[in-house]
């Protein structure tokens, strides 16, 4: 027997996927569009102005990879099926390199970042795992507060690797907070693009912790900020 709910369902959410998808990119292309058209004109003559137009244009651009790459993230992660190559990983290090990638974001923002980091070694993906890592850490810069702070612990309990990341940063509204962890939603559409968010982050993050077979928990106060806590199961080695 087929349950057809389970089938209608399924479908709704890839109607409202490739909609939301179509949205989405149609912004930025129309963007590019109309500063293209522009100076193939002609109207922009000003050299300053034409250079300002072409960073409009180049910041678009990344908007569209970005969201990109985090759509064929999310394909990859609904394709269970999909061999995935899984090692022990000392995930102190990933932490490590991802602030290290983060270097230029929080001197800009003169951010503090506190680490309480144990060597713990993990069995996962490492494409995944610093991908999840990458998207806390991403948020908690960009909604965070100038001359505030990230905070960041990993540790090892009850045979699970639990890693926190907290900020002093704008936080999240009551409301919102059962739903950010949806594709696509923004708890502030205008400025989450205004940062380059794809509104696909936190997505991404839930579903690289239910491949594991993890938990999420999320805790936010209104310009205080935003903790959220990630706990994953070990495997043991073969």
């Amino acid at each position: 027997f087929v349950d057809i709910t389970m089938l209608h369902n399924a479908t709704k959410m890839r109607e409202d996927f490739f909609s939301s998808v179509s949205h989405e990119l149609k912004t930025p292309i129309t963007s590019i569009r109309g500063y293209t058209e522009l100076l193939s004109a002609g109207v922009i003559t000003d050299e300053d102005k034409q250079k300002e137009v072409l960073n409009k244009i180049l910041d678009q651009v990344r908007n569209m990879s970005n969201l990109i790459s985090d759509i064929l993230m999310l394909s990859r992660l609904d394709s269970r099926d999909l061999l995935v190559e899984e090692v022990p990983l000392h995930i102190k290090t990933t932490v490590e390199n991802v602030l290290e990638n983060y270097d230029a974001s929080i001197m800009k923002k003169n951010i503090h970042v506190h680490t309480d980091l144990e060597d713990v070694i993990y069995i996962g993906n490492d494409q995944q795992l610093q991908t999840l890592i990458s998207n806390l850490v991403s948020n908690a810069i960009k909604y965070n507060k100038e001359n505030g702070d990230l905070m960041i612990k990993l540790h090892e309990a009850n045979d699970h690797m639990v890693l926190v990341v907290s900020d002093t940063g704008i936080g999240i509204p009551s409301a919102d907070q059962a739903r950010v962890f949806e594709r696509f939603y923004r708890v502030d559409k205008g400025r989450s693009r205004a940062l380059g968010g794809t509104g696909l982050g936190l997505a991404i993050v839930k579903h690289i912790v239910s491949y594991y077979d993890g938990k999420i928990q999320l805790q936010s106060q209104l310009d205080v900020g935003t903790q959220i806590t990630i706990s994953l199961p070990m495997k043991k080695v073969d």
